[in-house]
């Protein structure tokens, strides 16, 4: 099993695992100029194995965020967690009229599309 490296930054959060040689990141940032936009940014694969370190993220965005985006476009892999991750975080900003995209590549597309992510969310190319 690999290891965890979370920090704590003025910025946001910053959670990196590394799985043998593979690595996954989230970092969460408010974009400049706004205090209200915040990014969450996933790299590497996301799966089940981040579900805590997601969790953390879901209890920062909701006291200050107007908008949220999830950025996926340095993502290379999602699972069924992911796409249950992300449904929760749908849940967690719809009650408070907080506007929630996803920005996608080409590697999670066809996963967001067979899903209907579509439907549920505002989704993108980056």
């Amino acid at each position: 099993m690999g290891y965890l490296l979370v920090s704590w930054q003025k910025v946001g959060i910053l959670a990196r695992r590394y799985e043998g040689s593979l690595m996954v990141a989230i970092n969460v940032r408010t974009l400049p100029n706004t205090n209200d936009h915040i990014v969450v940014t996933v790299s590497g694969r996301f799966t089940f194995d981040v579900h805590r370190e997601f969790a953390e993220v879901l209890k920062t965005i909701g006291h200050q965020a107007k908008q949220v985006t999830v950025d996926l476009c340095s993502t290379d892999y999602m699972d069924s967690a992911a796409l249950g991750m992300l449904i929760q975080m749908r849940s967690k900003v719809a009650p408070k009229a907080i506007s929630l995209r996803l920005k996608q590549n080409s590697m999670v597309s066809e996963v967001l599309t067979v899903a209907n992510f579509h439907q549920l969310f505002r989704v993108e190319f980056a």
